[in-house]
């Protein structure tokens, strides 16, 4: 299984912090960092899901009927 790090400055922590735990309903206090992976994994879910359903769509030709 291919694994995926992300390194977050310090500084930036707070930040990422306070917008997850607005994000799933938390009090910054109770953030914690599985509760971030959770989320991130959830988001990379959708999207590939989101790509997938539009390239299918892509995939259909519809063409115009002649009735003649």
């Amino acid at each position: 299984m291919a694994q995926l790090t992300i390194t977050v400055p310090d500084e930036q922590v707070p930040r990422i912090l306070a917008a997850f735990a607005e994000r799933v309903g938390k009090d910054v206090g109770d953030m914690v960092a599985e509760d971030i992976r959770l989320e991130l994994i959830d988001l990379v879910r959708k999207i590939v899901r989101n790509y997938e359903l539009e390239e299918a769509r892509r995939a259909v030709v519809v063409s115009d009927v002649d009735p003649s």
